[in-house]
This record gives C-alpha cells, sequence and structure tokens, in this order.
C-alpha cells in the first residue's frame, strides 16, 4: 500500500508532479524513477526507495513492473538507478538532456547539506584540490547537494605566519615565503576553477568553497561558487581583517551576488565580514536564503554571531572553519603559535544554523569533521512570520535623517545596496535574479541625504 505524501497543498495516494517553481521530494522521485528507468531499459515497482531527504519513502510506480530499481536523487539532474542486486559500484545509467533540464528547472523544498571541517594542503594547491574531491566525493555518499568550505581552503589560511614583517621593514626570507604563497593561489578563471567545476559535476554538488584568488600582483580571500552545471561566479572579501591586510587586498561592490539555484538564493559572506552591518542588510535584501560563511574564526564566540546573522535574515547559515594543526602549514615557515607538529593552530568551530538560530549541527571543534544538516527552505517562511529585516525596512520614511552622521550612513547604504543591485541585473555568470531590490527604500535613503 502506498504511503501517503503531501505535494505541499493536499495529500493524496500518490504523489503529484508539479511543474512549477518547486517541487516535492516525493513527486521528484516519481518524475526521476519514470523518466529514467524508460531510458535506461529498467522498469519500477511500487516501491522506489529515494534519498532525497535522507530517509526512505514510498513513491507510486507504474502499474506493471517486472523489475524494481532502487535509486538515490542528487540535485542537479543526476539519478543512480540499479536493478535488484546491483551494487553502487555498478556502472550508473546516465540521464538524457532533456531529463536533467526538467530537473534543473525544479527547486528543492528541502535537500541536506553540508559543512566541510578539513585542514587545507598548506600552499600546495594541486595536493589541495585532491583533496577537496576526495571530501567531495564523501559529501555525496553522505547524500548533501551542497557542500561548503572553509575560508581560503585552497592554498591555506596562513595562520600565525608572519611573512617577515613588522611595520616598516620586510625581510627577504619573509618576501619569499610570501612568493610561494602566492605560486600556490587560485587564478579566477583558470585551471584550477576548471578542476573544481569538475568535481562538482561529478558529485553533483554546489559547491561554495575559499580560495586565495591571484589577480595580476594581488591576491584576495575568496569565495568561489558551483553548481553541477559549472562555475557560478565568486565573491571578494571587502575588508580583510587585521594582518590580513598585509596579504589580500580589498574587495568591492561589484562582487556581492546571491545565486539563484535549484537549492535556493545562496550568497556568501567571509569571516568577519559578518559583522558589517550595511553589507548583511545588501546579502539581506537580496534574498538570501543559504548563507555561506566560510572563516578562520574558531573562537567560542563566533557561534553566537552566526546564530545572530541566522536570527536576523531568518536564513539557514554555514559556517565552515580549518581545523589545522602545525604540521598542516609548511614545515619550514616559521610559526608564531605552535612549534610541534601535532600543536593545534585552528580549532574549527564549524556549524549550521536554522533561520530561527537553532543550531542544527556543530559547534565542531574534535578535528576533521563533514557536518550534515537538513534544509527545509520553507523554514524561512515560518520564520518570517514574525520578522522580515529587509521588509520593514519601509519604516524609514517615519524615521527622519536629521544629523550629519545619519546623512552619511544613508548615502553609504545607497552606495552598498545599489552596487548590490547592479551585480544582479548583470547577473555574474548565472540567471537574472528573480527579486529586485524596494525601489521605495532606495528613494527614501536618498531623500534622506
Amino acid at each position: 500500500m502506498n504511503r501517503p505524501m503531501s505535494n505541499g497543498s493536499r495529500v493524496l495516494g500518490r504523489p503529484l508532479i508539479s511543474m512549477g517553481p518547486r517541487l516535492t521530494a516525493a513527486g521528484r522521485r516519481f518524475l526521476l524513477c519514470h523518466a529514467s528507468s524508460a531510458r535506461a531499459g529498467l522498469s519500477c515497482s511500487r516501491e522506489c526507495h529515494g534519498r532525497a531527504r535522507g530517509e526512505e519513502q514510498v513513491g507510486a510506480g507504474s502499474e506493471t513492473a517486472p523489475r524494481s530499481a532502487s535509486f538515490e536523487i542528487l540535485p542537479g539532474g543526476n539519478t543512480m538507478v540499479w536493478p535488484p542486486g546491483a551494487t553502487t559500484t555498478d556502472p550508473v545509467p546516465a540521464l538524457t538532456r532533456d531529463v536533467r533540464a526538467v530537473i534543473m528547472r525544479t527547486r528543492w523544498v528541502a535537500f541536506r547539506a553540508a559543512g566541510v571541517q578539513a585542514a587545507a594542503a598548506g600552499f600546495d594547491l594541486e595536493r589541495g584540490l585532491d583533496k577537496v574531491a576526495r571530501l567531495a566525493s564523501e559529501v555525496r555518499a553522505g547524500g548533501a547537494a551542497l557542500a561548503v568550505f572553509a575560508e581560503a581552503f585552497l592554498p591555506a589560511y596562513p595562520r600565525a605566519i608572519a611573512f617577515g614583517t613588522v611595520v616598516g621593514d620586510r625581510t627577504a626570507e619573509g618576501r619569499d615565503q610570501f612568493r610561494r604563497y602566492f605560486d600556490a593561489s587560485v587564478d579566477v578563471p583558470g585551471p584550477a576553477v576548471d578542476r573544481l567545476a569538475g568535481i562538482a559535476a561529478e558529485n553533483s554538488l554546489h559547491l561554495v568553497i575559499g580560495v586565495v584568488e591571484r589577480d595580476g600582483g594581488t591576491l584576495y580571500c575568496t569565495a568561489l561558487f558551483f553548481s553541477p552545471e559549472g562555475y557560478l561566479g565568486k565573491h571578494r572579501k571587502l575588508m580583510p581583517t587585521a594582518a590580513e591586510r598585509i596579504m589580500w587586498g580589498f574587495g568591492d561592490g561589484s562582487t556581492m551576488p546571491v545565486f539563484d539555484t535549484p537549492l535556493g538564493r545562496v550568497g556568501a559572506v567571509i569571516c568577519w565580514e559578518n559583522y558589517m552591518s550595511l553589507l548583511r542588510m545588501a546579502m539581506y535584501a537580496k534574498g538570501d536564503q543559504i548563507c555561506c560563511a566560510p572563516t578562520a574564526d574558531g573562537r567560542e564566540t563566533w557561534l553566537s554571531t552566526m546564530r545572530h546573522v541566522a536570527l536576523e535574515g531568518r536564513c539557514f547559515v554555514l559556517s565552515c572553519n580549518q581545523f589545522t594543526r602545525r604540521g598542516d602549514l609548511p614545515a619550514d615557515i616559521p610559526n608564531t603559535l605552535a612549534l610541534a607538529a601535532d600543536d593545534v593552530v585552528s580549532t574549527g568551530g564549524s556549524c549550521i544554523i536554522s533561520p530561527l538560530g537553532e543550531v542544527l549541527a556543530g559547534p565542531a571543534r574534535d578535528g576533521e569533521e563533514i557536518l550534515f544538516a537538513e534544509i527545509d527552505l520553507d523554514e524561512i517562511a515560518r520564520g518570517k512570520f514574525d520578522f522580515d529585516v529587509a521588509g520593514p525596512l519601509r519604516a524609514t520614511r517615519r524615521v527622519p535623517v536629521d544629523s550629519r552622521r545619519g546623512a552619511e550612513a544613508a548615502r553609504l547604504t545607497v552606495s552598498l545596496i545599489r552596487a548590490a543591485v547592479g551585480v544582479d541585473r548583470e547577473d555574474v555568470g548565472h540567471r537574472p535574479v528573480q527579486r529586485r531590490l524596494d525601489a521605495d527604500l532606495l528613494a527614501e535613503l536618498d531623500n534622506a541625504t
């Protein structure tokens, strides 16, 4: 007997398939099972077991089915279909392009996400890419559709490395250490980006990863975005923190994207950018639903920051840090925090937070670990029932700006938000944004100045 399922509007004996903007997990299983089976020469029974939400559910199959098919659904259009008795190592029939196109047009109501806490490969880009490939495979095995990696995971976050600098002086040894870091960094576009795109495609993952980007003679702390279809775009950290300014340049409003993906609207705010209230507001106003927060902050206080951001923006937050020992960084470059190879220089603290500020996974502090959590986008609407931080901004018309400081803040807000809107309309390599910023807000802020 079929287990009743809901398609979001009513409960039926078998799932309905909605071709609208969202497709339920049950409906997706029904569609994929039949579409892929027909093309793979297999047939489905009444019991089709999927892992779209990391749990077994029963969907309706064909009325006549001499064979059954057990399959796993992964966002991005890949479905693995096996006949009875087969193992996951057997060849997987590929979906045709038209079926993949249907899947890419649908939106996931719920999916599984992963936060990857791991050590970088210490100024070795190729070894780091190999590690990303291995970890992405583990994420896929865990049933996740989205994987987030830490800040500067490629080639490494150089914690406690001074590069021979003091105020007013640089050493020759420090210059050469920086040269090694520079040589191991990532060109965008470039071979490393192509490799990461291949990793995302191979594992049917949406991937957000922190890299050190090399552009001309300057390095930037950057988050790269990938879908199973390829490279989406990037965000450069606007304001490097403290001594990071010695090695990294400043980003600007031209790389503040929020990508509209089948998983939801995905953006990134890196580390202490999360303390920049105007940047947070720009991301909220652009409808950021899944806020990725690659970080290097492993302090206990970071968890409260991430809970605040999730609760303020009514969004999911995935924050990932590296767990690093002295031995994970180049042994011949002095480190001011540790001497022994086993000494811990970064404790991690990665976490996943719900739109109501609840800790869904983490904080992880005991070593390398992959955190998993179920992401249900309907939780965002439930959270905004009592607070929508970007909506009540219309109330600015009732708050006169009568001070020079207030006028300067308003002008800065207008500048930052307009930069964000410009990025949306030009669409940094992906589909146009479905929402635009409230024009009344900009008008009111303009009038206030």
